[in-house]
């Protein structure tokens, strides 16, 4: 193995004594490079085989051996903290210096055995978790209880999952539970929660969609209908069309075209509106003033 082919290893996790579990992850570079036998004691060093000359005639084998180890060593030591570096220092070998590194961990995850029990008890969705980081989270609980020794099983994993959901994924009880029990695990959990997921957000997308349109649809019919000439009955025609005056804003109710102040009311029967309030008048018409407008132009009433 090239000697350059673990130098870029400063952006891995190091060992602080309780996060073994994360700090074991990194140690697939091990495993990418065929190291994983050496550390483990799996591959242990050749013993030496003698000619007749007293030569060592399998010194290549020993030679390879060495450099994977002092290899796997130089990665343990340097994704070790230093205040843990010291109880290293005194390792011959990488399988031994692994040794240390485990039991150290097993010491600490004894004493944290209960506070890991707690935190899986009662840990809860966290707002803004997708479903692959609130299954991840509760699966890393339950990895770490493993490496202390406290068995959880898969079942009151899964359980631990379906407890915690957000209220929005209520009917997705029914959907698991009628699901078969024999091929239930957390990893068919989380590929169904995904699936769940992704429809949801589609669903939520396209109703926001068709609310806009719908929306938009409301306020242009709204328009029409109640720009409609139909909607003021017997009104005069000069009643329900605005005068366009460019550059002011007219009253819908004008006399003959004009737009003349004062208060003099009706000047009678169906002739209409002469005038509106003094001043600029308005744009709304209101459904009371809409009757009693009515009802003058039916009866020709005159002020």
């Amino acid at each position: 193995m090239e000697s350059s082919s673990l130098k870029d290893i400063g952006h891995l996790t190091k060992f602080n004594g309780s996060n073994f579990p994360r700090w074991k992850c990194g140690l697939i570079i091990l495993e990418q490079h065929g190291l994983l036998d050496i550390i483990d004691g799996v591959e242990l060093k050749p013993a030496e085989t003698r000619g007749e000359n007293g030569i060592v005639t399998n010194a290549n084998l020993i030679n390879k051996w060495k450099e994977k180890d002092v290899t796997a060593r130089n990665y343990l030591f340097a994704t070790t903290d230093d205040e843990l570096r010291d109880t290293l220092c005194t390792s011959l070998t990488a399988a031994d210096m692994y040794d240390r590194i485990r039991n150290q961990h097993a010491r600490n995850a004894a004493d944290n055995r209960l506070i890991l029990l707690q935190q899986f008890t009662e840990y809860k969705y966290k707002q803004g978790h997708n479903m692959t980081s609130h299954v991840t989270a509760i699966e890393l609980l339950w990895s770490r209880l493993k490496e202390v020794g406290e068995q959880i099983l898969e079942t009151q994993v899964m359980s631990k999952i379906l407890s915690t959901l957000p209220s929005t994924y209520r009917h997705f009880y029914t959907t698991w539970n009628n699901s078969p029990e024999e091929g239930r695990t957390v990893k068919l959990l989380l590929a169904k929660l995904q699936e769940e997921e992704a429809i949801s957000q589609a669903f939520t997308t396209n109703q926001d969609g068709n609310a806009s349109q719908q929306g938009g649809a409301y306020a242009a019919t709204n328009f029409q209908s109640y720009s409609h000439p139909s909607q003021f009955g017997n009104l005069p025609q000069a009643a329900y069309f605005p005068y366009q005056q460019i550059g002011r804003p007219q009253p819908y109710f004008i006399p003959r075209g004009t737009r003349r102040g004062g208060y003099p009311g009706l000047r009678g029967g169906s002739r209409g509106f002469r005038g509106t309030y003094r001043g600029r008048g308005s744009s709304t018409i209101s459904t009371a003033t809409l009757w009693l407008l009515r009802s003058w132009s039916t009866q020709g009433l005159k002020l």
